[in-house]
């Protein structure tokens, strides 16, 4: 129990597996009856377990694609807190000239959810309905059981690009996205063209780094119009990569498709030898196999002790000639 009109200073913090929160601290003061302290006590507590338990931010979400009227978000999670994240909140806000919040009919000048309940295992989203030549910014929090993490830092300013490859050619749509080994990624796409459309040649494939910011940062392969499957290679073990494709033809290039995040595998460390399990065969053998070990050690004492026996046995013979030769002949005793 506390005492009684005392000065508390109380830190906390929550501790996982792998991880833990940053420390808690609340300074209070105990009243003088017994229902002021039980009072602050339970305060205290609350709100020391919501803040340490809910997700930490996630990282700045960075614009991957955009269309004449959407744009492609991606970010990467934090730790959880003290429970699995269960969907995302994306918000965004207009912004006017060199930067300043405009005034907008549906924006208000304010921060405005644009997609909630974006699912944990999602991490990249579309935002519909912008407008063109506008400039926005973005944000990200993550919840779980326990309430909404702090936002995301605020993405880098991005100004809706007008299009300009005239009349609306639709993109392929990536599939399936899968990691082979720790520098290669295997991608499938669908795609159906329009009927009247003009034949595409092949595919763009862009991908590039998550966490990389900056859109000069996309590698390119280029397939065959026939092709529905491509293996990107030389690519960084551990490290996951954003992916879309384009279309291409005489009359142009297509909307971008969709974006899918892969992530190759770390690379594995090499097996350690064991020379104990090389060796037990050869010292012990003869329970398995036919007893290898020990008929080598009989091959390897009959090499050796062959030739001695040998040259002890032909002294022995010589020494008994010399003993029984009479000057005409001899007889030979073996």
């Amino acid at each position: 129990p506390l005492r009684s009109a005392a000065l508390y200073e109380v830190e906390m913090e929550a501790q996982g597996v792998t991880t833990h929160s940053l420390p808690a601290m609340f300074t209070f003061r105990t009243g003088r009856g017994t229902v002021i302290s039980e009072v602050l006590n339970r305060r205290f507590w609350n709100c020391a377990l919501s803040c340490s338990l809910v997700p930490e931010a996630p990282d700045r979400p960075t614009v991957t694609m955009a269309t004449a009227t959407s744009v492609y978000l991606t970010w990467n999670p934090r730790a959880n807190g003290g429970a699995p994240i269960t969907h995302f909140h994306v918000q965004a806000i207009r912004l006017g000239r060199a930067g300043a919040v405009a005034r907008h009919s549906d924006w208000y000048g304010d921060w405005h959810t644009v997609v909630d309940n974006v699912s944990p295992s999602k991490l990249s989203v579309e935002v519909t309905r912008l407008q063109p030549g506008v400039t926005y910014t973005f944000r990200v929090s993550a919840w779980n059981m326990y309430g909404e993490s702090k936002r995301s830092k605020v993405s880098h300013p991005y100004t809706v690009q007008r299009s300009r490859r005239g009349p609306e050619r639709p993109g392929p749509y990536i599939a399936y996205t899968e990691a082979l080994s720790h520098e290669q990624i295997l991608l499938n796409w669908m795609y159906t063209p329009n009927v009247n459309s003009t034949p595409i040649r092949g595919f763009y494939i862009f991908y590039r780094p998550t966490d990389s910011g900056s859109a000069e940062d996309y590698a390119i392969d280029v397939v065959a119009s026939d092709v529905r499957w491509h293996q990107i290679s030389e690519l960084q073990a551990g490290t996951s990569y954003d992916i879309k494709m384009r279309t291409f033809s005489d009359g142009g290039e297509s909307e971008d498709s969709n974006v899918m995040i892969c992530e190759t595998l770390a690379p594995q460390p090499p097996p350690a030898t064991r020379f104990s399990e090389a060796t037990q065969g050869l010292g012990s053998g003869g329970r398995e196999g036919g007893g290898l070990g020990q008929n080598l050690l009989y091959v390897l004492l009959g090499l050796l002790l062959g030739p001695m026996a040998l040259s002890v046995g032909c002294l022995a013979v010589l020494q008994q000639l010399k003993r029984n030769t009479d000057g005409k002949a001899y007889i030979l005793y073996v």
